[in-house]
């Protein structure tokens, strides 16, 4: 859904388009605010216009108007014509020399929007692969997060988020490793937005934890090794917001909405790695004594793509426009 954060990074595109008077009868506001008057801001549900501006004095008075609305009707109108024509609205400002000097002329054209998914490799991998890896200590919380690896699985149909103390003073931590063959997206496209999804199968929240997104750096792009558990392959920033146990839903997905570190991390030349442990073990947070957390997710070992880990990436085509001289004639 086309949200305040799209109206922020395009607010220029959008002021122009509407400005125009298209762009008012697109939005249907064109009775709703003089002619003469320029939009000087746009959001999903309102705009705002420079009504004057006095002189008083040595200082000078700017009187605005803003006409709102109850919902979201401007962000809802394009979501509504790009689901349509799943295309992406851009400007360009192409200068020309004139002999009063230079001057840029406004392009506007329609760049292809494409939604691209991504899928693990199941077992036998060629690309890609998931799994989990895991690390035990019966010393501490400490030991476990920091050990080279106990164990790893790269064929099974789940994989695993964990981080519990079994007895007294003996951790266990599962970490699962998700990497993606995101060659396809070309070098040129602009990654607009991102979501990475897992389909839970299980989930024991018994020391208030939450699931967390983050990068990592197996050994090999196409199987997982124990090794590949060590903390130095791990990265602690999160790709997306933690998602906490309580809400995880069984048998469905639960998406992590990329954030612009995530979105940078998406590679369009090769594998996108990514990976999924629990809060407290990315914060260095031991779990309380006795505590149980795991959380189980299908991996592409499960037979078809209908439960595998997913990344969805939406990402736009550079257009490149040629502009003839004879825009010239058009009194630029």
């Amino acid at each position: 859904m086309i949200d305040k954060h799209f109206f922020k990074k395009y607010q220029r595109q959008l002021l122009w388009i509407a400005n125009t008077s298209l762009g008012r009868r697109y939005f249907r506001i064109s009775n709703d605010i003089p002619k003469d008057k320029r939009i000087a801001e746009f959001r999903p549900n309102s705009f705002t216009w420079i009504e004057k501006i006095e002189r008083i004095g040595d200082e000078y008075k700017i009187t605005k108007k803003t006409d709102f609305r109850t919902h979201a009707k401007f962000a809802k109108r394009i979501n509504y014509s790009l689901s349509k024509i799943n295309f992406f609205f851009r400007t360009w400002k192409i200068p020309f020399k004139t002999e009063n000097g230079w001057v840029t002329f406004p392009i506007f054209v329609i760049a292809p929007l494409t939604t691209s998914t991504f899928y693990p490799d199941a077992d036998v991998e060629s690309t890609s692969v998931d799994g989990y890896t895991n690390g035990f200590s019966p010393t501490s919380f400490a030991d476990v997060r920091s050990i080279a690896g106990s164990g790893s699985n790269d064929v099974n149909t789940i994989i695993i988020v964990r981080s519990d103390e079994q007895s007294a003073s003996s951790f266990i931590i599962y970490r699962s490793p998700v990497l993606l063959d995101t060659s396809s997206i070309a070098d040129t496209d602009s990654i607009d937005s991102g979501t990475m999804s897992f389909y839970a199968t299980l989930n024991d929240d018994n020391g208030s934890d939450s699931v967390a997104l983050t990068t990592c750096t197996p050994a090999s792009n196409t199987a997982l090794v124990n090794s590949d558990y060590n903390i130095a392959n791990w990265s602690d920033i999160q790709q997306a917001t933690a998602i906490d146990q309580t809400s995880l839903t069984l048998n469905d997905y639960n998406t992590f909405t990329l954030n612009a570190t995530g979105l940078s991390n998406i590679s369009k030349t090769g594998i996108t790695k990514f990976g999924i442990r629990l809060l407290k073990d990315v914060t260095n947070t031991a779990p309380t004594a006795g505590s149980f957390i795991r959380a189980y997710f299908s991996s592409a070992d499960v037979e078809g793509t209908a439960q595998d880990p997913k990344l969805v990436v939406t990402h736009t085509a550079v257009v490149v426009v040629t502009v003839s001289s004879t825009l010239l004639l058009m009194g630029v």
